[in-house]
């Protein structure tokens, strides 16, 4: 795709279908890479690191596949920005079950979304082993790569090479930590959390230190059992919002239903926002909201006694889960129709007086949120998101909104193009100075590339575009390190 033949056309409309061109973002990317990009354009000066991607990169073995555009073992890509130039590299994260399944030449355990091969295989049908393809975080001097089974796992993040499991809190428990952190704007501390299924479900709070020293480790039980992806952190408080999915395990217990088959959404439950004090003599309360299903927040703060918690919701995730959603049918390259869009609400929380109340802050088509990555917990008036058209997961376009205002400021790459979750870069700590670098797929050539925006006039549309010798897979989450760093 030329620079110059990028516009901005109205958000591009996808209708059921076939778009054959989507199912390469659920096709493996075979092989490990490195070499100089095409750069089209110019590569702000300012500009020099590392941008790190994390997400399924490999959903094939010996003619099995994926059944889930969410599943698949982990790949790392990196693309360095240095001196105008731009040099692509990527790396599959070494885990137990990527390697035992290598020697075999087949998958040999269960996911989230896909059964093995073989019936006995899926015995007790818990997905045991991290495939640690969700996230990716730079913390205690290494890359650590994500998924929602186990420990995360850690690679140099110079040379990508594999270091192994890397243990958040030394205390142990939490042994399926969610794929989110929350790193603190205020003092550099971390927030995990850990869930627990079972009769009894419960959270792990775990906070630590920059410097991996063990501030809490608090054990919640919670009200019911939920699959939850994301949640939030304030400087005195870790929030759960336990949106209305139900899971039932007897079906995945018994080999028969994935873990993502085994749950249904029921909003007669409603969501119930879980507030935890880091104070661990202070009590957990518990609100109700209107059913919401959340994959993502943007950020919470705390204002007086209140506090504020932005986040990206759908009335019902149809997208996900259900009658042939659109994560699952893209993997054949089918467009199926959703009727609910991420939409972006805010809740106002007063513990103390034990009120809730949530606000419709922008109506439009979002996914994937981003703040300033410096004001984690802290006051903040901007979000990026991607956007899309009424009823679409896939987007194609990158927007900047006021969370106060809902004021967007957006830029539309048009049909036939899929832009994923845009990093914002920095510059200072201005929350509209600086970069969103996002990786994309161009559905006429069947490449990826990268495209950096200025963040502060983003429908002016790219300022460079790096493109790549190939597809990229379905990336989820990313992170950027300055060079200086």
């Amino acid at each position: 795709m030329a620079l110059a033949s990028v516009t901005r056309p109205s958000l591009a409309k996808q209708l059921p279908g076939e778009y054959p061109w989507q199912a390469l973002l659920g096709v493996s990317l075979h092989g490990e890479y490195d070499y100089q990009a095409e750069v089209e354009g110019k590569i702000p000066a300012t500009l020099e690191g590392t941008l790190y991607r994390n997400g399924p990169g490999l959903f094939e073995r010996n003619g099995y596949r994926k059944q889930h555009i969410l599943d698949g073992d982990g790949m790392i890509q990196a693309i360095d920005l240095m001196d105008g130039k731009a040099r692509y590299r990527n790396h599959f994260v070494k885990t137990p079950k990527y390697l035992r399944e290598q020697a075999a030449g087949r998958f040999l355990y269960p996911t989230w979304t896909t059964l093995a091969p073989k019936f006995w295989e899926n015995l007790p049908g818990i997905p045991p082993y991290s495939q640690a393809g969700v996230t990716t975080y730079l913390m205690d001097g290494v890359l650590t790569a994500h998924d929602e089974a186990g420990q995360p796992f850690a690679l140099d993040p110079f040379s990508l090479e594999d270091l192994g499991e890397h243990t958040i809190s030394p205390k142990g428990g939490a042994a399926n930590l969610k794929a989110h952190a929350k790193r603190c704007g205020i003092n550099g501390n971390w927030t995990f959390l850990g869930w627990n299924h079972g009769p009894r479900p419960s959270a792990e709070v775990i906070v630590r230190s920059a410097n991996r020293q063990l501030i809490n480790h608090r054990r919640v039980s919670m009200p019911r059992d939920c699959y939850i992806h994301d949640f939030f952190a304030t400087e005195h408080y870790t929030l759960i919002n336990l949106h209305a999915i139900e899971f039932n395990p007897i079906p995945m217990l018994a080999g028969l239903h994935s873990f993502t088959d085994c749950l249904s959404w029921n909003p007669t439950l409603g969501n119930q926002i879980v507030v935890i004090p880091r104070d661990s003599g202070q009590p957990v309360r518990f609100f109700s909201a209107p059913a919401k299903f959340m994959w993502h927040s943007f950020n919470a703060w705390e204002k007086g006694n209140e506090i504020i918690a932005d986040f990206i919701a759908y009335n019902t995730p149809d997208h996900f889960i259900g009658k042939d959603p659109q994560m699952k049918a893209i993997m054949q390259g089918r467009c199926t129709l959703t009727y609910n869009s991420g939409m972006a609400y805010r809740y106002i929380i007063n513990p103390g007086q034990g009120t809730l109340r949530e606000e419709l802050i922008t109506d439009g088509n979002l996914e994937f949120p981003m703040i300033h990555p410096g004001l984690g917990g802290l006051k903040n008036q901007f979000g990026y998101a991607t956007l899309g058209a009424p009823g679409q997961f896939f987007h194609s376009g990158i927007t900047r909104i006021d969370l106060n205002s809902g004021i967007q400021d957006y830029y539309d790459f048009g049909e036939k193009i899929y832009v994923g979750e845009a990093i914002f870069v920095p510059e200072g700590m201005a929350e509209d100075k600086g970069f969103l670098l996002s990786m994309a797929l161009n559905g006429d050539t069947g490449k990826s590339f990268l495209a950096i925006l200025d963040a502060a006039n983003i429908s002016a549309g790219p300022l460079a575009l790096v493109h790549l010798r190939h597809h990229t897979p379905f990336s989820f989450h990313g992170t950027w390190l300055n060079k200086n760093r």
